[in-house]
Parts: C-alpha cells; sequence; structure tokens
C-alpha cells in the first residue's frame, strides 16, 4: 500500500511563512505606497498613486505610512484605499489626502473588500467570478459579433491583471525567509499505515510501499523533510511532484488559476464563441509538464492511503481532487488539521472534500474519522524531541 501527501498553503503557514493571499497583497499595496512615496507617483497594471500637494514628509514617515497601512489591513478598511479617505487626521469637512489612489483592475476591486487579517481571500475563484461574470454579460443593443467582441476586450483585461498578479506573487514568495524543520512533521512523514484508518484492512501496521507528495505550493518547505530520506539508506526518499510549479524553475513554471471542470458554468463557458476563457484554466497549463500524467500514475498504480497537510481541498482544484479522492485504488483520507480538539478546521475540510465526490457513501467510507486523526503543529509551539 502507498501513501499520496496532499501538501497545502497550510503548510507553510504552519511553518510560519506569510503565503496567505492576504499576505502577498498587504505585501504588493505597501511596495506600491512606497514606491510613490519615494518617486512621487506609482503606476502598474493594477493601479496607479500620486502624490498630492497636501502631502507633508515630516507627519507622514515612511516608517508612519507603512504603520497606518497595516492599520488600515487590521481594520478591514482597504476600501478607504480606493475612496481615498484614509491617511489624513483632517476633520471630515476639511479632510485633504496625500494621495490619489486609482484601481485599474476589476480584479483588484473584487479583492480589496476581502482582503483583512480577519478574513481569507481567494484569488483564484475571485478570478473565476469574473469569468462568469463576463459569461452572462448581456449588453442592451449588442449582439453577435459586437457582443462577442465586448466580453473578448473584458477578458483581455482580466487575464492581463491576473498574469501581472502572478508576476507579483513570486517576487514576493521568493522574498520570504527559509523555516525550520518542525519535528513533528518527519513522525508524520516516516509513520506507518495503521488498521485504524483503513475500514476491511486488519492488521494492517507497515511503512508505505513508496510515499508521494503532491506538493500544491510554490515553495520547497517539505524538502526540508525529504533531505533527511537521502541521507538515510535505510528509508525509500518520498518523491515529490509540484504539480502547480516551483519558484525559479523555468521548466516547471507556476501554474495558477481555476480548476473546476466539474462546475455547471464551466460547459457553458466550453459552448462559448468568445477567446480567452481558458487562459488561466489549470487543466490547460498541465500540459506543459509530465507532472500530472506522474499523479495518475501513482493513482492508478497500488491501493494508496491520503494525508491532508495543510490544503484546504476547495473548488479551485476540483478536477484532480475528485480523481484522487474517487479512484478506487483510494482507501482512505486521513485530516491533519488546523486548531486543536475543541476548535479546528477538520469538520471544514470534511464540507471540501465531500464537493469533490460523486459517491457519498465512499467518502464517508475513506474519511478517517476526527478522535483519529491528528492537528498540524505550528512553527510557534513548545519544541518537542525527534
Amino acid at each position: 500500500m502507498n501513501r499520496l501527501i496532499l501538501i497545502g498553503n497550510g503548510f507553510d503557514l504552519a511553518h510560519g511563512l506569510k503565503t496567505g493571499y492576504n499576505d502577498f497583497i498587504l505585501w504588493y499595496v505597501k511596495r506600491c505606497f512606497l514606491n510613490a512615496y519615494k518617486e512621487n507617483n506609482y503606476s502598474d497594471t493594477l493601479l496607479e498613486i500620486t502624490i498630492t500637494p497636501y502631502l507633508d514628509r515630516h507627519r507622514l514617515t515612511i516608517e508612519k505610512l507603512e504603520e497606518s497601512l497595516d492599520d488600515c489591513y487590521r481594520q478591514e478598511k482597504f476600501n478607504h484605499l480606493m475612496d481615498n479617505v484614509w491617511f489624513s487626521n483632517r476633520r471630515a469637512l476639511d479632510r485633504v489626502e496625500p494621495f490619489e489612489f486609482k484601481i485599474k483592475s476589476n480584479l483588484l476591486k473584487m479583492l480589496f473588500p476581502r482582503c483583512s487579517y480577519y478574513k481569507w481571500v481567494d484569488i483564484e475563484n475571485e478570478y473565476y467570478e469574473l469569468l462568469k461574470a463576463i459569461l452572462n454579460l448581456k449588453i442592451i443593443n449588442k449582439r453577435g459579433l459586437e457582443l462577442i467582441h465586448e466580453k473578448e476586450n473584458k477578458l483581455r483585461d482580466l487575464n492581463h491583471s491576473l498574469a501581472f498578479l502572478i508576476s507579483q506573487l513570486q517576487h514576493y514568495l521568493v522574498s520570504l525567509p527559509q523555516p525550520i524543520v518542525i519535528s513533528d512533521y518527519m513522525r508524520i512523514l516516516t509513520s506507518k499505515i495503521i488498521s485504524r484508518d483503513v475500514l476491511g484492512f486488519a492488521g494492517i501496521e507497515a511503512e508505505p510501499e513508496s510515499t508521494y507528495i503532491l506538493n500544491f505550493n510554490y515553495t520547497n518547505t517539505v524538502e526540508l523533510y525529504t533531505n533527511w530520506f537521502s541521507a538515510n539508506s535505510q528509508r525509500q526518499v518520498p518523491q515529490i511532484n509540484y504539480i502547480h510549479g516551483r519558484l525559479n524553475d523555468e521548466t516547471n513554471s507556476l501554474i495558477f488559476g481555476f480548476g473546476d471542470e466539474l462546475d455547471d458554468t464551466y460547459h457553458a463557458i466550453e459552448q462559448e464563441k468568445a477567446k480567452g476563457y481558458f487562459n488561466f484554466i489549470k487543466s490547460f497549463w498541465y500540459f506543459k509538464t509530465s507532472n500530472y500524467r506522474n499523479l495518475i500514475k501513482f493513482v492508478e498504480s497500488e491501493p494508496y492511503q491520503v494525508f491532508i497537510l495543510g490544503h484546504s481541498c476547495g473548488l479551485s482544484d476540483r478536477t484532480m481532487l475528485n480523481m484522487v479522492f474517487e479512484h478506487s485504488n483510494c482507501i482512505s483520507i486521513k485530516i491533519f488539521y488546523h486548531g486543536d480538539e475543541k476548535e479546528n478546521n477538520y469538520v471544514e475540510t470534511t464540507h471540501e472534500i465531500a464537493r469533490h465526490f460523486k459517491n457519498k457513501e465512499a467518502m464517508r467510507r475513506k474519511i478517517v474519522s476526527f478522535n483519529q486523526c491528528f492537528r498540524m503543529h505550528q512553527f510557534d509551539d513548545p519544541p518537542q524531541p525527534y
């Protein structure tokens, strides 16, 4: 029996890396404002910032500017940036702002209200929502080719915005510090397959024949642990599949977008004549490497148990996860949850997993119950010896 380990963004977060999309958007906005502060203006594909005559550099220093943007983020008031009403301390009647802030991208306009310290923003899902809005676009007195042309213009702008965000995301992720090893994850990677995790199999307690790591992250955090296997000749080295690409790897560039071919809207998109809908549909990007075919080979080779480490199992990867979870060789799905025994994301994760199953009876047989699952240790937990 083999083991398939799904590594998601929660794995990086557990190691103290600020890889959430919220963290990325905050970094991007702060960088834009700091550039505008230094150069008097800033403009890119998504936004434009201009210094006004009311900027007092003695009162609003670079340090205070950063603090103000952090406060804006924590207080869920990024919308105030769009309204140009955040930085001034004056009364409302005579408020004058040091910056003129303009968002040029509909995608960024969608992300801003959802971006804060207390919320979770999903760029890929928001992108797909805008795709669907374009699909349903109906303009009075515009028919046929004229409407197709209008849709293609909007698709071009949307795809251009996402491409720019992806490029900025790469810059951000490369700038993050290197994480440190958390001993508990070595225990997980070296753990045996036990009978209580697999219905219908009695007496099983053995090392998996092979371990296959499906890494949805662009970072190489998991290599902190697989390098140990390389140094230990008694263990088979797990194979890592960077299914969505890898930072600084031209042969395996980043894959970013939406991957739900089972959605009803997707079938409607396939009937559309306007071009540009599929530019960031993940399935077409998978053809650029053999990663997806290698995953299929593993899934079809032998029975396997699934470990979920920090993956939300959301709809943006539905096509792939449906194949992994519903395959007859998948005999067990074990969730390592975030939180503690009282407050955690175990139930929420099961809700997301259920979306990938057509056969609900099979789902109930495969998902390991909560009392047999374990929490994901965090970088700031008390150290534990290995």
